[in-house]
């Protein structure tokens, strides 16, 4: 890829489960 690509994991408000978050730095255009 030409730009680093970032996961994030966050626990979810019970505590038990979590969630995955993919996020990559914007370059060049909008949009997720």
């Amino acid at each position: 890829f030409p730009a680093p690509i970032f996961a994030n994991l966050f626990a979810d408000d019970d505590g038990e489960s979590h969630t995955l978050i993919w996020t990559r730095p914007r370059a060049g255009r909008n949009g997720d």
